[in-house]
């Protein structure tokens, strides 16, 4: 007896026709995916994600009546369900709704596909539907603020003050990277160097997004930078960021068949490298393991590592395998980390001792 699978549910909310059609056609192309609705505004996704509870949604960022954001926070708040944004532009306006979705619950943000008579068609679309398998796989839960949990008891008191603090972060990583920079302040405390996986087109756009958000100076790293304390980087898409024998940023090529261009593991071992004892690796939510090796190198020089706590995550991917080599010494929320970083801050100089 032959058992058929189910398909994966999606919806997708458009306000244009030919996108929609587009957009149907790529998913309909997929083997295990397929299209059980199509929505012309937010509001209209809404209601039908109550009404025929898909898998994941497929949303644009401008829509008529209600626009992808609000429609986001709606469908998070009532019916939770996976949410992919889509946006036509790379522009800063449209960008900025984008992340700002993911700030209320979307999942992940990504360029609209381009015409199929492009000769990059096939790769867009091969991604888009490998990301709405993945993204239907995660459970959509109505989050709380974190913000009380750093009432816990954080046994850090006999830790320094790092040199260097390293992050790697991926799906749900835009909300707590907000999070984690909340309290801090510019030009105080350890350098940041932070790698986020997104989409190509969107890492200039965020880091904007979240230097206006937090109001701290935060740029993409430039190759040969100086590592200076108080400064945050973000790789650039498409390229890894390590720190040199001589702890100035590196950018470099990624090599065929990489998961992860840049990586969070290429950032967190070369930071070992160059700072051991002096070094702080963070692992935030996001699929798969990246950056738990990397963790892991870095607790074995003698730095401090953490692991985002379960129950903040998005996905509980990497903080978990970075748990189960035991390359986390400490595991927080994005909140109790940005306290952590302003007691950082509040103490001063590298290699001082926290109170």
């Amino acid at each position: 007896m032959v058992t058929e699978h189910r398909k994966i549910g999606v919806l997708i909310a458009d306000d244009s026709l030919v996108c929609r059609e587009l957009l149907t056609a790529i998913v309909e192309d997929d083997a295990v995916l397929e299209v059980i609705g199509t929505a012309r505004n937010g509001r209209e996704a809404v209601d039908m994600t109550h009404d025929l509870r898909p898998a994941v949604i497929l949303m644009d960022v401008h829509m008529p009546e209600m626009d992808g954001v609000e429609a986001t926070r709606r469908i998070l708040r009532d019916t939770p369900t996976p949410v992919v944004m889509i946006s036509a532009s790379t522009g800063q306006a449209e960008l900025d709704l984008s992340f700002t979705a993911l700030d209320c619950g979307a999942l992940a943000a990504l360029q609209k596909p381009v015409s199929p008579n492009d000769p990059h068609f096939d790769q867009v679309a091969d991604d888009l539907c490998r990301l709405l398998r993945l993204m239907a796989e995660v459970k959509v839960v109505r989050r709380r603020d974190p913000s009380a949990a750093f009432r816990e008891t954080l046994p850090i008191q006999a830790q320094s003050v790092p040199s260097v603090v390293a992050v790697a972060s991926s799906t749900g990583g835009p909300t707590a990277l907000l999070d984690v920079f909340a309290d801090t302040r510019d030009n105080a405390g350890p350098a940041i160097l932070v790698v986020q996986h997104l989409a190509k087109g969107f890492a200039e756009g965020f880091v904007s997004w979240l230097s206006e958000r937090t109001g701290r100076d935060i740029r993409l790293a430039t190759h040969g930078e100086r590592i200076q304390s108080g400064q945050v980087r973000f790789a650039p898409t498409g390229v890894h960021m390590s720190v040199g024998a001589n702890r100035t940023l590196q950018l470099s090529g990624c090599q065929p068949g990489q998961i992860h261009c840049p990586a969070g593991d290429v950032l967190l071992s070369s930071v070992a490298r160059a700072y051991g004892s002096s070094a702080m690796g963070v692992v935030l939510t996001g699929m798969g393991a990246d950056g738990a090796a990397g963790l892991l190198d870095i607790r074995s020089a003698g730095g401090m590592t953490v692991a985002q706590s379960e129950d903040s995550c998005v996905v509980y991917g990497m903080p978990r395998r970075a748990v189960e080599i035991k390359a986390a010494a400490k595991v927080l929320s994005p909140r109790q980390i940005s306290q952590l970083l302003v007691r950082f801050s509040n103490v001063g100089r590298p290699g001082k001792a926290l109170a």
